[in-house]
């Protein structure tokens, strides 16, 4: 059992900021460059990930056995999905909390950085930092513009905006491809994985898929991450993941075919 300020949520969150708001972007690269190798590659090559996983990771997450923990585990496996998404992408594809739901915020300048923080979650982390003050100025004006646009069609702001999970983001691919039946088999192929690894093969071709369709979406890594750490833990816990994405996946769609 985790301790309650020891979440795979909290971790996964601190490793993606260490990653996204430090001064040295080649090593944020070269460390990404890592993660999607190590899909593939033996870990002993990836001396910069492991610093980069570890520095952040709580004692009571080490495995102490030479394999990885639970914890350990589905924060490397959102961390990798996380890269193959990121690849290709000048702006951040991680978002932190849900703004469609939490739109009262407060901005604050800490440490050389801009942050913005929710004034209804719980979470005592920013939602979104940045370096620059012009990176903040066009990260408002896009919020602006998208809760114009939910003033006009609710529906369509939520599917545009924050997708807390898997379900949530490929609802998007499945409303702008013109062969909704081909993502819903992928989509049912990857719900209906009988083990964890098949699940994370599955959902590392659909991150792909996500990727090359340029549709802008933002992913809560650090929630994926979490619903990882729970299918991982029992089966009960891997039927709540399924039910949760299949119903962020169809019910988008409630009323629209």
């Amino acid at each position: 059992m985790l301790k309650n300020e020891e979440t795979v949520y909290k971790t996964t969150s601190q490793i993606i900021k260490n990653l996204e708001f430090n001064d040295g972007k080649s090593y944020s690269k070269a460390v990404l460059a890592e993660l999607r190798n190590s899909v593939t590659h033996p870990f002993v090559k990836n001396g910069l990930l492991w610093q980069a996983l570890f520095n952040n990771m709580p004692n009571s997450f080490l495995s102490r056995d030479g394999s990885l923990s639970k914890p350990e585990k589905s924060i490397l496996n959102a961390l990798q999905l996380y890269a193959i998404h990121q690849q290709g992408n000048d702006s951040s594809v991680n978002t932190y909390d849900n703004l469609n739901a939490d739109i009262s915020f407060n901005v604050t300048y800490s440490n050389n950085s801009f942050e913005i923080f929710s004034l209804n979650s719980y979470d005592s982390d920013p939602i979104k930092q940045f370096n620059h003050f012009d990176e903040l100025v066009k990260y408002m004006s896009s919020l602006k513009d998208n809760i114009k646009s939910n003033d006009v069609d609710n529906n369509q702001y939520n599917r545009k905006w924050y997708k807390d999970n898997f379900g949530q983001a490929l609802s998007i691919v499945r409303k702008s491809s013109n062969d909704s039946t081909a993502i819903d088999r992928r989509f049912n192929a990857m719900i209906s994985s009988n083990t964890y690894d098949e699940l994370i093969y599955h959902l590392r071709h659909l991150t792909r898929l996500i990727r090359s369709k340029k549709l802008h979406i933002e992913i809560n890594y650090s929630k994926v991450a979490d619903d990882l750490y729970t299918f991982l833990s029992s089966l009960n816990g891997q039927e709540k993941i399924k039910l949760l994405w299949s119903e962020s996946y169809y019910a988008q769609h409630k009323g629209e075919e």
